[in-house]
């Protein structure tokens, strides 16, 4: 049997993602590469060329999100 850590709850992570959630769409995420910032736009997020930005909707979020990995494992060695 191997040991299983659990480092946050449930409800913590879902307020964690909640947030970034909040801050991906409000506050945006500065990008210094205009051919991502098309990119970007492309796919439906706001983007505000002036300042870099782009605001990032559930869409977006929720295509990376299915591209992304549901854990990882993590091996000790010892010698």
């Amino acid at each position: 049997m191997r040991p299983k850590l659990t480092f946050l709850g449930d409800e913590l992570v879902q307020r964690i993602v909640a947030e970034a959630r909040t801050a991906l769409y409000e506050l945006g995420v500065e990008i210094h590469n205009p051919g991502i910032l098309a990119m970007l736009s492309d796919h439906g997020a706001r983007v505000d060329a002036g300042s870099q930005r782009a605001f990032l909707g559930d869409g977006i979020i929720e295509a990376a999100l299915k591209t992304a990995p549901r854990g990882f494992r993590s091996y000790v060695v010892w010698s």
